[in-house]
């Protein structure tokens, strides 16, 4: 179909204003809208001021009742978290509900150290009619872990924006390693800064480019392990960028790093690779499944060889240029959002029939 638009389907997006911006999820969200504005005629939103922790009460009310004007063959989409936030209010829904499942929540609060409870996530998505994954392994894990039926789960890889190589494969020395998403526990920068104490080399800096505001505590800790390491002057914490800003930080890297709890896809390597900077990463969570060039995969528990690893890139130019080469190579095959996203409308209308209808059509 590829942007006509899809017969008989009218969507609501829900999202809320509260969202962290330029987040992989924010931004994934942001940009199936924008596609399926485009192939759906009667596309809509509505938003929400605050969602995180959960939706507040006059805002609860005020979905109440736009949900009780929807019409029977209305779908709602919304991120997963929303959709567990809402679920006592969509149990005896007449609309279909498609949700967007980026990782559990059971994940990010195992990082943050606090008690796991999937029951919320569970409810959510058992009244899902459809779920929208960015990765096969999402999937699995639905599957797995939340007994999703195969059928209603669609898979839409993170799409990418064009991009300029990175000039710094070719310059010898100081070398710019990179680091980019917010500073919360899942991403594991502890681990990452453990790991930079251990490098043999020396002549490089490190920039980890995320967001500060969602958890100060460990970012206090952060700031801690790299002044007792020694490491102030070599490592920075920037903080959140604008897109040009991080454009510009791009051009100059010459190696991304990365040790998250989890990623359910791995959109910040994506980046890299599009930039053609080669990536030291672990093999937690999608990534592996899908980076196939210009990644060298670390140990996800052992900092002393993860260091070795980007020692040896550092120390070896030839190497890092042909790594570099690599990253470049895969990272321009690797789709656009147009791609991504092409006919995913009609495919949501496939996904919703019900599934008589949809197995002889």
């Amino acid at each position: 179909m590829g942007g006509a638009t899809a017969c008989g389907m009218r969507v609501s997006y829900l999202y809320s204003e509260d969202y962290a911006r330029l987040t992989g999820g924010w931004v994934y969200n942001s940009r199936l809208a924008a596609e399926l504005a485009k192939q759906v005629s009667g596309f809509s939103e509505l938003s929400v001021p605050i969602a995180f922790p959960r939706i507040e009460d006059d805002d609860r009310a005020r979905l109440a009742k736009a949900f009780a004007d929807f019409p029977d063959d209305a779908v709602l989409l919304s991120d997963h978290l929303h959709i567990a936030d809402l679920e006592p209010m969509l149990r005896k829904r007449r609309f279909r509900v498609v949700s967007i499942f980026h990782h559990s929540q059971a994940i990010e609060d195992e990082a943050n150290g606090i008690s796991v409870d999937r029951d919320p996530e569970r409810r959510g998505l058992e009244l899902c009619d459809v779920v929208i994954v960015t990765s096969e392994a999402t999937k699995d894990y639905l599957m797995r872990h939340y007994r999703v039926p195969s059928e209603r789960v669609l898979v839409a890889i993170p799409g990418n924006d064009a991009a300029t190589r990175s000039a710094a494969y070719s310059i010898t020395t100081p070398r710019t390693i990179l680091s980019v998403g917010a500073v919360i526990p899942r991403k594991r920068y502890d681990y990452l800064i453990e790991a930079a104490r251990q490098l043999k080399q020396r002549d490089w800096q490190w920039l980890i480019v995320g967001d500060l505001e969602r958890h100060p505590d460990y970012v206090e800790a952060l700031r801690k392990q790299i002044g007792d390491a020694g490491l102030g002057e070599a490592i920075r914490l920037i903080g959140a960028v604008l897109d040009s800003d991080l454009a510009r930080i791009w051009s100059t890297a010459s190696l991304f790093v990365a040790a998250s709890h989890y990623e359910g896809y791995g959109m910040a390597v994506a980046e890299a690779l599009c930039h053609g900077v080669p990536v030291v990463t672990t093999s937690s969570g999608a990534v592996v499944t899908w980076a196939h060039e210009g990644v060298v995969f670390a140990p996800v528990e052992d900092a002393l060889a993860f260091a070795a690893d980007i020692d040896a890139l550092l120390a070896e130019p030839a190497g890092l240029t042909e790594l570099a080469d690599a990253a470049w190579i895969f990272g321009s095959a690797l789709p656009d959002w147009q791609q991504t996203f092409r006919d995913m409308a009609g495919r949501m209308e496939h996904a919703l029939m019900p599934r008589s209808l949809s197995q002889s059509a």
